[in-house]
């Protein structure tokens, strides 16, 4: 019997326990059929790739051609592409709404139901939310006190927090959360439509296909509009009434000092690297070729005695063998405080032994008698 953790062969097969690694074979197959998946009411598996989770399936395939086709339909009928202009917008005032509420600014998402689009009302910084915000980074410190990398994280993070409060830099970030946070939900829904993970119906990877290749398709046309087109550009300055700063306009004039077209060229770089990342973090990997057998084959170490067998054979030995008080009275003579002279070990054990008129009166002389005459 092999064990299925540490691959040890056992040399008892009634084992209950791993002899070199000690885990307990009933525990691990419980946890073993606790992890396995159960099918849903409808009696269908879940939608989880089988073979290589790091793999696109032809099914993520087909969602994936499927999504580009309504994608493109979207863009190239106005009508359809109303279904799903205003998830663009939410997404994009919610990247505003979040990045405002962790820099300790209150935020509130609106429609703008007389210039279109959207607007976020950003208030200023409260010392209250910054103080629970750096409470919250604290204690995320104490308990990651013992795991390094995730120390580093969350002590970097505090601290890059701390300074973009420190010199307004906040303000820049929350300006880039909105059309940063429309791309990382492309990335995600892209993501979901070829590996099926999350999704309980075969419908749904499609459905994610769509969207998040809309969102792309939406941002290059609008990016590439802002590069190449002046009238693009005025319209994009005039935008809500003329009296509102755009947030590629706060980027690159207040923020960066950088012509309009080069940021808006940085954002036709990310949109074109967005559905990218989840391609080639799925694409599959050509096998490797297997190679020659090793020469040498390393030596296992011993097996390892489990604790428990040890002390009960500590305790078994302990048991058997004689006490020291008994080997030290046997081996050392004794000294007669009469004549103070050392007896011989044969004197000493006659002059112990009981008479024979104190043995007749002494319940454990038959036992003592028996047993040194062997009569039962």
């Amino acid at each position: 019997m092999d064990c299925p953790r540490c691959g040890h062969s056992q040399i008892f097969e009634g084992n209950a326990e791993c002899e070199r690694c000690g885990v307990i074979f009933a525990r691990l197959r419980r946890e073993e059929a606790s992890q396995t998946e159960a099918p849903d009411d409808s009696g269908h598996p879940p939608l989880q790739p089988d073979a290589d989770e790091a793999s696109i399936d032809a099914q993520g395939w087909r969602a994936l051609a499927i999504g580009a086709g309504l994608a493109v339909a979207t863009q190239l009928i106005p009508l359809l592409g109303i279904l799903v202009g205003y998830f663009v917008v939410l997404a994009h005032e919610l990247g505003h709404t979040l990045a405002g509420w962790a820099f300790g600014r209150p935020s509130l998402p609106a429609f703008d139901f007389v210039y279109g689009g959207g607007v976020t009302a950003t208030m200023d910084a409260s010392k209250a939310l910054l103080l629970l915000i750096y409470a919250v980074l604290a204690f995320g410190i104490w308990i990651f006190r013992r795991n390094r990398t995730s120390l580093a994280l969350v002590a970097g993070f505090a601290v890059l927090h701390a300074l973009l409060v420190w010199n307004g830099g906040d303000r820049a970030v929350i300006t880039a959360m909105g059309h940063g946070t429309e791309l990382l939900i492309a990335a995600l829904f892209l993501h979901r439509a070829l590996s099926g993970r999350g999704c309980t119906h075969a419908a749904e990877r499609p459905l994610y296909a769509w969207i998040g290749l809309h969102i792309v398709l939406h941002d290059l046309r609008f990016a590439w509009g802002l590069m190449t087109s002046d009238l693009a550009r005025e319209l994009y300055g005039d935008a809500k009434g003329g009296g509102h700063w755009m947030d590629f306009d706060v980027l690159a004039n207040q923020v960066l000092h950088v012509p309009l077209e080069a940021m808006t060229a940085a954002f036709f770089a990310a949109c074109l690297a967005t559905p990218l990342v989840p391609l080639f973090a799925h694409w599959p990997e050509s096998p490797k070729k297997p190679g020659p057998p090793p020469r040498w084959r390393r030596r296992q170490p011993p097996p390892r005695m489990c604790l428990r067998r040890m002390h009960c054979s500590a305790s078994l030995h302990s048991w058997l063998r004689p006490s020291r008080f008994s080997r030290r009275q046997c081996a050392r003579p004794s000294m007669s405080p009469a004549s103070g002279h050392r007896r011989s070990r044969s004197a000493a054990q006659s002059s112990s032994s009981p008479s024979p008129a104190n043995s007749r009166n002494d319940p454990r002389s038959s036992f003592s008698d028996s047993r040194c005459s062997g009569v039962s």
